[in-house]
């Protein structure tokens, strides 16, 4: 008698509940509840070049593909967690890399790039170039460590404080009163 495997189609691709998430090997892999209350383990997660994320928390949905219909070997697509999803979106906006903090990355419709770190945003990099040509505005108390170069007009509304030496080549035109304790020159 001849016995030819049948493959259930309702298998192929599959929705579950995700129970567990390990992120420390080569690949991140999930333990998933199915349908039929299994929970298959070690569930490779596919993601895409470059951008990697973790679902906060167990508790999200993940789709399973069965490779070659096989559903013994199961692949996971990313992860989703509605509960957290970045939503309300523009017409036209074209994404967001989030946080389930509302920390963000996101990319506009109109030409806003949108960049919010709700503790901190890091920029760390050998070297930094911005070009704005409308210019570029910053509010609240900045501070700069290193040597500051400007090639242009310094123009200073309220209080300058100097720490230090003032060496001055050229001339200094001052509109006002100048109070000084020791000027050399």
């Amino acid at each position: 008698m001849h016995h030819e495997a049948v493959f259930d189609t309702r298998s192929a691709v599959v929705e579950g509940v995700i129970v567990a998430i390990d992120d420390t090997g080569q690949a991140q892999t999930v333990d998933v509840q199915t349908h039929d209350g299994i929970v298959r383990s070690g569930i490779e997660v596919k993601q895409v070049f470059g951008l990697a994320s973790r679902a906060p928390q167990a508790g999200g949905t993940v789709l399973l593909l069965a490779v070659g219909g096989d559903v013994g070997h199961y692949v996971a697509l990313p992860l989703l967690n509605p509960s957290t999803r970045f939503g309300n979106l523009a017409e036209g906006d074209g994404g967001v890399l989030y946080a389930p903090d509302g920390s963000r990355v996101a990319v506009m419709h109109g030409g806003v790039v949108q960049m919010l770190g709700m503790a901190q945003v890091e920029v760390a990099s050998p070297g930094v170039s911005i070009s704005a040509p409308n210019g570029v505005t910053i509010t609240g108390p900045t501070s700069i460590t290193g040597s500051v170069t400007i090639n242009g007009a310094l123009s200073v509304s309220g209080p300058l404080s100097v720490t230090g030496q003032v060496s001055v080549q050229g001339n200094v035109t001052v509109s006002g009163t100048v109070t000084a304790a020791n000027i050399s020159g």
